[in-house]
């Protein structure tokens, strides 16, 4: 095949997984397994690892870790099965110069995506007795068989990157903004939304190249956001769930998801205090959960596979102690290497991640895992191609 033909497969490949947050999950494997065989093929051998390499792997190491010592358990396949793809992004964006092209194609998949599904509800008729937000989430859900949390993490991502992007001219950065934060209005996803303010107020304050001025407005404009989201009819009412959280429950209660995440969370802690040193292992974590979660005699609870809902607690409650302060150590080092390099772009994702991480267990999720690898291994690419020049 002639390099020609390669690149334009390569670009053609970079660009379909951009939309991994979009398509099934198989479109998003395979694209990824041929991208890194092009990477192979075109270096003619593997790349040479490195000590920094190896420990930007830690994530992986602690799952497999945790799987390995309690016995191979078969339900512990579900995330075992997703560690090649975080091998997959560091092999493949080791050499590879495609990083902004996937980037500007996140952003176009994004938008796109979020202009279909506004557009998809302007035919919808939604019952006016029942919540605006919880029907519009499962409709979401039903009709494109995507969680509507994790389509709220790509759009928040995607407008950050959107308007940090030196590229972009403002006008093409205010209709993203807009379709964006629009389609985030429905998709009613509280934790990637404050995210986004919080890694928002980050990038004002460490961009040296934004005026004082603008940081103001930006910072103001941000706020108003905000405010309004949070007071409009569809996510204040997932808002207004957090001012009446039940901490008690009786068999016919009616739950939010925020009292369901309580639960969960009540039920983490109690599980990690009796099992604090060594952890359950991965794979035995929902079953120690669904034993505590028998105690509060409320079916909603085993209605979904409810796992900690909570990165932190996750590493915790499989791997022990010495899991969760690997884990910590590990993101700590990443923090301070964004830090003393001044690499915003990896500092927002590293605050925007762990703050998205306090709600979910994205390791345990495809969308999670390629999430993660795709702009971790992504920027460290860039940032290190960069260095090169």
């Amino acid at each position: 095949m002639s390099k020609s033909w390669l690149d334009f497969l390569e670009r053609l490949l970079v660009i379909l997984l951009a939309g991994f947050a979009f398509w099934p999950n198989g479109v998003s494997t395979t694209s990824l397994i041929l991208l890194v065989a092009i990477r192979l093929f075109r270096e003619r051998s593997f790349p040479r690892s490195s000590l920094r390499f190896i420990l930007l792997l830690t994530p992986l190491f602690l799952i497999l870790l945790s799987w390995v010592l309690f016995g191979f358990h078969p339900k512990g396949l579900s995330e075992i099965r997703l560690l090649p793809l975080m091998l997959g992004c560091a092999v493949y964006f080791y050499s590879a110069k495609t990083f902004d092209l996937f980037k500007q194609s996140f952003i176009g998949w994004s938008v796109l995506q979020a202009a279909f599904i506004l557009i998809f509800f302007t035919t919808i008729d939604l019952d006016p007795n029942l919540s605006l937000s919880q029907q519009i989430r499962d409709l979401i859900g039903e009709s494109f068989n995507l969680h509507p949390t994790f389509l709220s993490v790509a759009w928040s991502w995607a407008l950050l990157i959107a308007l940090t992007n030196e590229r972009l001219k403002p006008v093409s950065k205010a209709v993203i903004a807009i379709v964006l934060v629009l389609a985030l209005a429905l998709a009613g996803g509280k934790m990637p939304l404050l995210a986004l303010v919080a890694t928002g107020f980050l990038l004002l304050l460490a961009i040296p190249t934004i005026r004082l001025w603008k940081k103001l407005a930006l910072g103001l404009s941000i706020g108003m956001v905000l405010t309004a989201l949070v007071f409009s009819p569809f996510i204040g009412k997932r808002f207004a769930e957090l001012k009446d959280i039940k901490t008690q429950f009786s068999e016919g209660d009616l739950l939010s998801s925020t009292d369901l995440r309580v639960g969960v969370w009540r039920c983490a802690i109690q599980s990690i205090g009796d099992h604090i040193w060594t952890g359950v292992g991965v794979g035995n974590s929902r079953q120690t959960l669904e034993t505590c979660y028998s105690s509060y005699h409320q079916i909603e609870f085993f209605d979904g596979e409810y796992n900690t809902h909570n990165q932190w607690m996750h590493f915790w409650l499989t791997g022990g102690v010495l899991s969760i302060l690997l884990f910590i150590l590990f993101y700590i080092g990443i923090i301070r290497i964004a830090v003393r390099k001044q690499q915003i772009e990896l500092l927002a994702f590293l605050v925007f991640f762990g703050l998205i991480c306090l709600t979910e267990n994205y390791f345990s999720r495809q969308f999670g895992m390629l999430f993660w690898s795709l702009f971790l291994f992504g920027i460290l690419s860039e940032k290190r191609l960069e260095s090169l020049r």
